[in-house]
C-alpha cells in the first residue's frame, strides 16, 4: 500500500504544479499567458461577504504577475503585465452586479485623480449579469486596463491612474477583505 501512496501523492503534486490548484471547486491555473509572457500565480483566495454575520462565498480571485508581488507598494510599482481573475460562485442579476461594483469603488478605492469618476463609471457600466461560474478578468498591460467577461473583451481604460485605482480595491488600505488581500499577495 505504501508503494502505491507515494507515486499517487507525487502525481497529485505534479498535476497541481501543472494545472494549478482547486479552490471552492474552481481550478486556478499556476500560469497564464498574457502579452507574450508567462505569468506565474502570485496568490489566490475566496471573497467572503458577511450577511447578517453569516459568511457568503462570492468569488474565487487569483492574481498572476510577471514577478512576485508581496505588498501593495510592490504591486503599484510593478510594470509587467498582471491579471486579476474573479470566478463567481453564485449568480447575480445586472442590478446587483452594478451595485456591487459601485459600492466596492466607493468603499475600497483609495486612489483618485482628475477624470476618475468617468473611468469608474465606464468600468462599472461594462459588467453585466453573472451566472454561477462566470469569470470577470482585469488585465494590466502597459498603460491599458483590459476588462473581460467570460473571455469576451468588454472594454479598455487607458492610464496608470486607473490601474492604481482599480487595484487599490483589492490591495489598498481598505481592501475588499484583508484575508483576500493577504491570499492574493501570496506566501
Amino acid at each position: 500500500m505504501r508503494r502505491f501512496l507515494f507515486p499517487a501523492s507525487f502525481l497529485l503534486m505534479l498535476c497541481n504544479a501543472v494545472w494549478g490548484r482547486e479552490i471552492e471547486g474552481v481550478q486556478v491555473p499556476e500560469k497564464v499567458e498574457l502579452a507574450g509572457k508567462t505569468l506565474p500565480l502570485n496568490g489566490a483566495g475566496v471573497r467572503i461577504f458577511r450577511l447578517l454575520g453569516l459568511p457568503v462565498k462570492v468569488y474565487v480571485a487569483s492574481l498572476h504577475a510577471s514577478g512576485a508581488v508581496r505588498s501593495e507598494a510592490e504591486l503599484l510599482q510593478h510594470r509587467g503585465p498582471m491579471q486579476l481573475t474573479l470566478t463567481f460562485l453564485r449568480a447575480a442579476g445586472q442590478a446587483d452586479v452594478t451595485r456591487s461594483w459601485q459600492k466596492q469603488f466607493e468603499v475600497s478605492c483609495t486612489h483618485s485623480y482628475p477624470g476618475f469618476e468617468k473611468d469608474r463609471d465606464t468600468c462599472v457600466g461594462l459588467f453585466k449579469a453573472l451566472e454561477k461560474g462566470s469569470t470577470e478578468v482585469i488585465q494590466i498591460v502597459g498603460e491599458d486596463t483590459l476588462l473581460y467577461d467570460n473571455g469576451r473583451l468588454l472594454g479598455t481604460i487607458r492610464g496608470r491612474d486607473f490601474q492604481r485605482a482599480v487595484l487599490s480595491m483589492w490591495f489598498g488600505q481598505k481592501p475588499v477583505t484583508a484575508e483576500l488581500k493577504t491570499a492574493l499577495l501570496g506566501p
